[in-house]
């Protein structure tokens, strides 16, 4: 893992850790069950997927789940849910945490706690493209001509 990607899964961290400080007894209750409840989609790549040749969760925030759970002390255990049910399985206690690319938004900020952005507004948005095009999409200027079709990921609830 490079120096910037650790710098920013360090930050992550500790604004995740700024909304449990709320329920502090909430934390006592992970200490105590000796495992920290994750909730996630593991569709998301490159946040959170579960690789189903191996049955391991990869990604981000797979990475920032481990840096939680060292950070307590504790081990993790995923909660699969998908997109439809996110806020339904959270308010029902399904897990303790979610973490799966989710996105700030006025529906969710109403019914459920959120920490800081610490993907897109940490550094704003990643341009993918086929590996062997690699060389061809260097910077913006590259891909802000007309021949070059883009693809828009909408976000819905």
């Amino acid at each position: 893992m490079n120096r910037k990607m650790r710098i920013f899964l360090c930050w992550a961290v500790l604004m995740l850790l700024t909304v449990g400080t709320v329920f502090a007894g909430h934390l006592e209750d992970i200490a105590a069950r000796g495992t920290i409840r994750i909730g996630t989609t593991g569709d998301y790549i490159p946040m959170s997927y579960l690789n189903p040749k191996t049955g391991v969760y990869e990604g981000i925030d797979a990475e920032l789940s481990q840096l939680i759970a060292d950070s307590l002390g504790v081990k993790i255990e995923y909660v699969p849910t998908s997109w439809p049910t996110l806020t339904a399985d959270t308010l029902a206690g399904k897990f303790d945490i979610a973490l799966c690319g989710i996105s700030r938004n006025y529906v969710r900020a109403k019914t459920m706690a959120m920490s800081d952005a610490y993907g897109e507004g940490a550094f704003g948005k990643t341009i993918l493209c086929q590996k062997t095009d690699a060389k061809k999409y260097q910077s913006l200027a590259d891909i802000d001509k007309p021949e070059v079709r883009v693809m828009i990921m909408h976000c819905r609830l």
